[in-house]
């Protein structure tokens, strides 16, 4: 009888992992865009201040521009006389090493400026 009632217990609580698994899970958590992200930016004129990519300080590449950040995610970076135009937008990482850091990607034309 204890055997049976063993048994029983360990069903209730596989099926209850099981459920529980299948319900915490959603089709949101596949969604790439971190909601908000972008809003952080958009007041005033930004700087870089510090670029760290592939192994290397890439911070020398943006020095002496101002980055303001209109509406629409539209991207304006500006140094001396000349400014360009470019987009913006804030994303969860999608990679298993970077999983929890987000990331803030910014195209801007002509692609070479940076």
């Amino acid at each position: 009888m204890n055997m049976k009632l063993g048994n029983i217990f360990r069903f209730v609580l596989l099926i209850t992992v099981v459920v529980s698994t299948f319900v915490s899970c959603s089709s949101d958590e596949s969604k790439n865009t971190v909601d908000g992200g972008a809003d952080t930016v958009k007041e005033g004129m930004w700087k870089v201040s510090y670029f760290y990519d592939s192994g290397k300080d890439k911070t020398v590449n943006y020095t002496g521009y101002n980055f303001v950040f209109e509406g629409n995610n539209v991207l304006n970076a500006s140094k001396e006389i000349n400014t360009y135009t470019g987009w913006c937008f804030v994303a969860k990482s999608t990679s298993d090493d970077d999983l929890f850091s987000t990331i803030f990607k910014i195209s801007m034309s002509p692609v070479d400026i940076f």
